[in-house]
């Protein structure tokens, strides 16, 4: 698998997180053209949540065996720098590729 971009967008900016599949060649929309929240701080109030989430977009290169899981975040807050492995699980399954007709 190859890591073709990723970015941090506010789902404030993108009515809200979008998880899914983009169709080869389609225009992502608000997730391409939303404002990239990353390397820049993100500020959490204590007991809060944030409105910015990351997404991957991923290119396939060899054959699946099973499903991704495991997600790693690091960060820093003040100046201490977290490293942080949560449990999550991410299905990519192939086929032909989805693609718009004309």
């Amino acid at each position: 698998m190859k890591i073709l971009e990723y970015k941090a967008v506010s789902g404030n900016g993108t009515e809200g997180h979008a998880m899914g599949v983009s169709l080869t060649g389609a225009d992502a929309g608000e997730i391409e053209r939303a404002r990239d929240h990353a390397g820049r701080p993100v500020r959490v109030r204590p007991h809060r949540v944030t409105d910015v989430y990351y997404l991957a977009r991923i290119k396939v290169t060899d054959t699946v065996h099973g499903d991704l899981d495991g997600c790693r975040y690091r960060y820093r807050q003040g100046t201490t720098e977290y490293h942080q492995d949560l449990p999550c699980v991410t299905r990519i399954r192939l086929g032909t590729p989805l693609r718009l007709r004309d």
